[in-house]
């Protein structure tokens, strides 16, 4: 799992909830690198597609894109 700062947390609650809790997104990096399905639960990052292991660090985040909905 990966703990989001304050700067996301404040984004993300003004954000729709793909459910309960919980955003599905897409991760943007600073590389140039996304991660799509994303599950943020709650302030953590704690899937990223089908994995828990998390590959980057929140300072490697440039931006977070939430999805619709659940596809």
């Amino acid at each position: 799992m990966l703990a989001l700062s304050q700067k996301w947390a404040a984004w993300l609650v003004s954000q729709p909830e793909t459910g309960m809790g919980y955003w599905l997104a897409t991760i943007h990096l600073v590389d140039g690198r996304k991660f799509e399905r994303t599950i943020i639960d709650s302030g953590y990052i704690t899937k990223v597609g089908e994995s828990r292991k998390i590959p980057f660090e929140e300072a490697d985040i440039a931006r977070i894109i939430v999805e619709s909905g659940q596809r």
